[in-house]
């Protein structure tokens, strides 16, 4: 079908007030118009003042080519306004008709008070309702007022949340007076009506086939608030479903095999395969490699081919090839209908920005058509993955060398991390190599499993308390199938931790060329993580410091700190850090006398005031900072934060048994009081095995207060 005979998507204002009203919106009183036969059908007394708007294919925007009048009727006649309006808006856009509305008044103050209302469909969020201040300014106030803009990410917010938003944000005081000398211009109750409206619109809105609905503005009007012009836009719309898969191949496989290994140095399969040999499935014999000659390599025993693999299968098989070679190599698995549950596809070049001959397609076209036939497939990890770690098999699949990246590998390690890039997954385990890591996976351009598949597959394991997630962009309608995934983490009281790369326009565009990464609206999607409950942070400081925090005390709780150190420097810098939301504890009389002993039973009355922030001073030894530690954990701080600044004397920084000992004291308080207690060892790399002694004992341990408190707040807006 040519462009010129292609049915229309717009959605005029006469057909947008139809389904506003359908869901329970206020709308002017109007009647579509056409010739003056209509005039006996205008519901509207003599006198009255009409507007009168131009319906028009295409005419988003009536007022700018004079497509609006206002008329006192029957004073001033229809028709001849029409014959004067229509000429010119014909030459441009194909005439629908004259909608005649009736001109309404509405309260006004000193401030705004004109809305705007959008509710879209989005491929990744599904239904997204826009709201903010509206009128003939609207894309001025958006910039200008940013933060006055709401995005409601319906699926995953409900009408209470969204009257509390609405209610606290700029157009929602201006509306019901709440700002000095402000009068109501509506009541709450009417705020309510509106905002159930928007919340049942998107079924009328699905059942037209609309993606787009705009109304600028809304006013508040006869005690509601009415909507008096609008536009939309038909698109189809896909019912989002998330895919229920059990992944169990995943994080517990029995049997493992490598394809694309030699023995040239420096091969990525070769350090896999190498890699893989210090696994515990190895030492059972359950890791293979697939090369034609050889009986073994690197210790390894080594099938044939990939035809042996139907006959014995293997739970995950990691594939390191070239583009091409993995291409045909997965499709001769799906020919012969078995041979590994999971393939991890280390090779770029799939469905990315490099991918110039169509691979990815390619792979797509081969699982479509299999599993639209009902015929086996495997499930696909990647491409362009760097590995995964899975410490309770002692088993690692990154190509890094282990004389570059030593992983951890505890298996009572209790952290799930998901990260699209596997330069950000291995990055943050050679800066953190204490992290305790269960499971760590390298996802890559999710050609086939996504974010929200993983997710559940981790949470499958109810030994992982706590997730990380680092991603770049999402498949169409993962972003919501994530939250929703998101939401029963949440729900189970096992925090997520969420750190978005790709937030602008540059970096959704590197993103795209890199990953092949689906980026959709940042501030859409940051605020459906967060209504899913998801922990989102904005810099990968944040994101190190709430992981610390939360990897030591999973149901970490908390804003009211206690801080205590031996430098009057750190003392002073801590009323500049502890501030909302976080507060600052005091201390109650009861608790200022025994920690006023404590400091007196340590013979440093003479230096040490008891107050917070409590400055220990350079002579205070560990003694004194476990004795003051206890008092202030009876007190009503809810988080305690021990600065340590190790170049007295009074601290021991050289005998490991010794700073072990103490650091083991220090979780032992928190344990017995169950109450956070972080470290902060602010001092040089010669102190490494202090900060590092710190950490063996499951204490957050920091380098600067500034790191420790960046997690805390975080957090404490959670509180």
């Amino acid at each position: 079908m040519s462009e010129a005979t292609s049915p229309s998507t717009f959605v005029d204002e006469a057909q947008i007030y139809q389904l506003l009203a359908q869901a329970g919106f206020s709308v002017a009183r109007h009647l579509l118009w056409h010739s003056a036969d209509d005039d006996a059908k205008l519901p509207f007394e003599p006198g009255c003042e009409l507007v009168l708007k131009a319906v028009a294919e295409e005419l988003w925007h009536k007022s700018d080519v004079g497509g609006v009048r206002v008329i006192r009727w029957p004073e001033q006649s229809i028709a001849e306004l029409e014959a004067q309006m229509r000429p010119s808006i014909e030459k441009d856009h194909p005439w629908r008709g004259l909608l005649v509305c009736e001109k309404l008044e509405w309260n006004k103050s000193g401030l705004p008070c004109e809305g705007f209302m959008s509710l879209r469909w989005d491929e990744n969020c599904g239904w997204v309702c826009t709201l903010g201040l509206g009128g003939l300014h609207t894309e001025l106030w958006a910039r200008e007022l940013r933060a006055g803009v709401l995005q409601w990410p319906l699926a995953l917010c409900t009408v209470d949340s969204a009257m509390a938003e609405l209610k606290a944000s700029l157009l929602g005081r201006i509306w019901l007076g709440r700002y000095r000398q402000g009068a109501a211009l509506l009541e709450r109750s009417a705020l309510r009506r509106f905002v159930e409206a928007i919340f049942a619109l998107p079924e009328q809105l699905e059942r037209a086939q609309l993606g787009l609905l705009e109304c600028n503005p809304v006013v508040p009007s006869r005690g509601e608030l009415v909507a008096i012009d609008g536009v939309g836009q038909r698109a189809a719309i896909s019912p989002m479903q998330s895919e229920a898969l059990s992944l169990r191949a995943l994080t517990h496989p029995r049997r493992v095999a490598v394809v694309g290994v030699s023995e040239r140095a420096g091969n990525v399969g070769r350090i896999i395969s190498e890699n893989l040999a210090r696994s515990r499935l190895a030492e059972q014999g359950e890791v293979f490699i697939l090369k034609d000659g050889p009986t073994q390599l690197f210790g390894l025993p080594c099938l044939p081919n990939v035809q042996a693999l139907r006959e014995k299968p293997v739970d995950l098989l990691v594939l390191s090839l070239p583009a091409p070679l993995t291409v045909e190599l997965l499709e001769q698995l799906v020919a012969q209908g078995g041979g590994a549950e999971i393939v991890y596809l280390v090779a770029g070049g799939i469905g990315d920005g490099a991918d110039k001959e169509g691979w990815g397609k390619r792979v797509l076209a081969t699982l479509h058509q299999a599993r639209a036939e009902g015929r086996w497939t495997p499930r696909l990890i990647g491409p362009n993955g760097l590995g995964m770690v899975n410490a309770p098999l002692g088993m690692n699949t990154l190509f890094i060398p282990e004389d570059k990246l030593q992983v951890q590998l505890d298996a009572q390690a209790k952290l799930g991390f998901v990260s699209q890039s596997g330069a950000f997954l291995v990055m943050c385990l050679s800066n953190e190599p204490m992290l305790p890591v269960r499971y760590a996976l390298s996802i890559g351009n999710q050609i086939d499993l996504r974010f929200s598949a993983i997710l559940a597959a981790l949470r499958e394991d109810p030994a992982v308390e706590v997730a990380a997630l680092y991603a770049e962009g999402f498949a169409p309608g993962d972003s919501l199938a994530t939250a929703l995934e998101l939401r029963r983490w949440a729900q189970a009281k096992r925090p997520v931790v969420v750190f978005k790369g790709g937030r602008t326009q540059a970096g959704m565009k590197a993103a795209a060329g890199h990953t092949g990464a689906m980026a959709a609206d940042y501030d859409v999607q940051r605020r459906l993580f967060e209504s899913a409950g998801a922990i989102i942070c904005e810099r990968s400081d944040e994101y190190s410091s709430v992981l610390a925090w939360l990897c030591a005390y999973p149901r970490f709780e908390g804003r009211c700190v206690a801080f205590m150190t031996n430098a009057g420097y750190e003392s002073v810098a801590s009323q500049d850090q502890l501030v909302a939301p976080l507060v600052a504890a005091r201390l109650d009389d009861e608790s200022h006398a025994k920690l006023a002993a404590a400091i007196a039973e340590h013979k440093l009355s003479a230096l040490v005031s008891a107050t917070l922030p409590l400055d220990l001073t350079p002579m205070a030894n560990e003694a004194a900072y476990l004795a003051c530690l206890r008092v202030l954990a009876q007190s009503a701080a809810e988080v305690l934060l021990v600065s340590l600044v190790p170049l007295t004397r009074q601290l021991e920084t050289v005998d490991t048994a010794r700073m072990e000992a103490f650091a083991a004291e220090l979780r032992q308080v928190a344990e017995q009081i169950g109450k956070p207690v972080g470290v902060v060892v602010d001092s040089g790399e010669l102190f490494e095995e202090y900060r590092k002694a710190m950490m063996r004992a499951g204490l957050p341990t920091f380098r600067r207060l500034e790191d420790a408190v960046a997690g805390l707040k975080l957090l404490a807006r959670r509180a």
